[in-house]
């Protein structure tokens, strides 16, 4: 096990620091081929809770599991003000876009810290245009820690980057010791 960790470690690429690690094929195609589904292309209209989670799961896959978001963790955040509630229990895209960046973000921060990041990233900016944002976000950092592909274009907001770039690198970590324990 222990040259299986010696294997993992970090490099500085132009003071950038990114993870290095040969990740196996199959790996390497499902997150080349990863892409949120942008506000345009969520339902609109209402769905169910199971549907909810349903499309929420197919969004944070491959990274992101059934044992990160339950029913119990919706009411939670439905609770805490993370997330509207639902009318008549029924849930609208707003929702589904809510819950993929929650799911993504509580990776690193504290449920307060998501809460906060959250109003702050929103303040003064359209919902669609916020969440579409995120979503290239997402992908650029993903792919960035992931494949090791550099971003060609600036970032609207160094913040929210280098937020997800903390969650990519923990995404990655994660999955890094998950396979590391499975091969033993």
């Amino acid at each position: 096990m222990n040259d299986k960790i010696n294997d993992f470690f970090l490099e500085d690429n132009k003071n950038n620091l990114k993870l290095v690690e040969n990740p196996d094929k199959e790996i390497i195609e499902k997150v080349k081929n990863w892409r949120l589904l942008r506000w345009d292309e969520l339902p609109n209209f209402e769905i169910y809770n199971d549907q909810l989670l349903s499309i929420v799961l197919s969004q944070v896959s491959p990274f992101l599991s059934e044992k990160d978001i339950s029913p119990s963790m919706i009411n939670n955040y439905v609770k805490q003000n993370l997330l509207p509630k639902p009318v008549k229990k029924r849930y609208s895209r707003e929702h589904i876009a809510l819950l993929t960046a929650i799911s993504f973000v509580k990776q690193v921060f504290t449920m307060e810290e998501v809460g906060k990041g959250i109003k702050l990233y929103l303040d003064g900016k359209e919902f669609k245009e916020a969440y579409d944002s995120f979503c290239n976000i997402m992908e650029n950092q993903i792919r960035r820690v992931f494949l090791g592909e550099e971003i060609s274009y600036k970032e609207e907001s160094v913040y929210l980057t280098e937020a997800i770039r903390s969650i990519s690198g923990s995404l990655y970590v994660k999955g890094y010791l998950r396979r590391m324990y499975e091969e033993e």
